[in-house]
């Protein structure tokens, strides 16, 4: 299973792809949040589920049942690949991907970005942090800055509570764009898919990825720096419990930050 946005490696093939395929779409159609196209990639793996709607009997202690606790009952030896991305950068990448072009502007998203994290703020003070991270229809209805989405700590405990650590696999896109050859074939061998030959490995690995948004992010410009220091408060909590809970500090993303904060730095010198 993957949850890959922005610039995708496409490498699952065979087999192995017509399942992620097949149950890709069974969420899809079945999504809570099924009318919001936008929603489904991440609906389909970090939101809640009516079990009902699925045919399933699950014993469920509360009424908070997600997408890890209904792929636990389904498949409870299933191995499970998530690669992420930096989350400042990758709301960016969706809002110049899904915003209507007529609207799509630096201070339009800083709006955007300023009324979802006014919202979030709001269901904070009846809900919990987790609830509101679970709550697109409430603070996602009509903005395409989607914040939640990189609130990964959240959805990551979720699948680390329903599914045994070596199960899981999480990747950072960062990673993956440097270092791609090794960590195709950790994947390969974390999903015992045995050895990928170098032409196959280099066939995957120099391909032209696919939606890719540096044409719009030409044509736009880039975010605001009051923008990026707005989501980079937003998401610090999300990051430092999600680098706690796997054990690294690469998924607090400081050479990211580092690294756009050079680049941003040469082009306004």
């Amino acid at each position: 299973m993957t949850d890959i946005q922005g610039k995708s490696p496409r490498f699952i093939s065979g087999k192995l792809r017509e399942s992620v395929i097949a149950t890709r779409s069974t969420f899809h159609r079945r999504s809570l949040h099924e009318d919001k196209a936008c929603e489904t990639d991440h609906q389909a793996l970090f939101g809640t589920i009516q079990t009902g709607r699925l045919g399933l009997e699950i014993a469920i202690k509360d009424r908070n049942t997600v997408t890890a606790d209904v792929m636990r009952a389904i498949q409870p030896d299933a191995k499970l690949l998530v690669i992420l991305r930096e989350p400042v950068s990758r709301l960016y990448s969706g809002y110049l991907y899904f915003e209507d072009s007529s609207r799509k502007s630096p201070e339009h998203f800083h709006q955007e970005v300023t009324m979802a994290i006014s919202k979030f703020n709001s269901c904070r003070e009846k809900l919990s942090y987790r609830a509101c991270a679970y709550s697109p229809d409430q603070i996602h209805h009509g903005y395409f800055a989607r914040i939640l989405i990189g609130l990964y700590a959240v959805f990551t405990r979720d699948w680390l509570r329903a599914f045994p650590r070596e199960q899981l696999r999480i990747v950072r896109m960062e990673d993956w764009q440097v270092n791609c050859t090794g960590i195709l074939t950790d994947i390969f061998s974390f999903l015992t898919l045995g050895n990928l030959s170098q032409e196959h490995t280099a066939q995957i690995c120099e391909a032209t990825p696919q939606n890719s948004n540096k044409a719009k992010l030409r044509e736009v410009g880039g975010m605001l720096p009051q923008t990026v220091s707005l989501l980079e408060d937003f998401y610090q909590r999300s990051n430092e419990e999600l680098s706690q809970l796997l054990g690294s500090d690469k998924f607090l993303w400081k050479d990211t930050y580092l690294a756009q904060e050079i680049s941003q730095n040469k082009r306004d010198g």
